[in-house]
């Protein structure tokens, strides 16, 4: 929990907006739902939890440092090797640049987390393993 206590202080002090229920008993879906709906501009219909699930599957192969590290993950969890090879992955991490939740060099392909994309990747990461991620 204090992981999560620290990352909502975070964005509390980077965010004057007050996005917090103070008596959300879920941080990591307060947390979550603060990025989908705040930084990333998503709407709610459908299945957003599924959209969620993909951001943190896609975040996740970012961590990856190594070429073949890099593509034996975006492979096993998307099919591709490279972002180049499917357009949505191309679209994802344009979207995950814009949102400051990765930042790149001279290729979008390299990008790497920023803090912003570290907190997003842990709230769903916990939310996963608690069973809490529905929405």
């Amino acid at each position: 929990m204090k992981m999560l206590d620290a990352i909502i202080e975070r964005i509390k002090k980077k965010d004057k907006n007050n996005y917090f229920d103070d008596e959300e008993t879920c941080k990591e879906l307060a947390i979550i739902k603060y990025f989908h709906y705040w930084k990333l501009n998503w709407c709610g219909c459908g299945t957003p939890y599924k959209a969620v699930e993909t951001v943190g599957k896609f975040l996740r192969c970012l961590e990856a440092r190594g070429l073949e590290d890099r593509r034996e993950e975006l492979e096993k969890a998307f099919g591709a090797k490279s972002i180049y090879e499917n357009d949505l992955l191309l679209c994802l991490a344009y979207t995950m640049d814009a949102a400051g939740l990765t930042e790149h060099g001279s290729s979008i392909a390299w990008a790497w987390l920023t803090q912003a994309g570290e907190d997003f990747l842990y709230a769903i990461n916990e939310a996963i393993k608690n069973d809490t991620l529905d929405f």
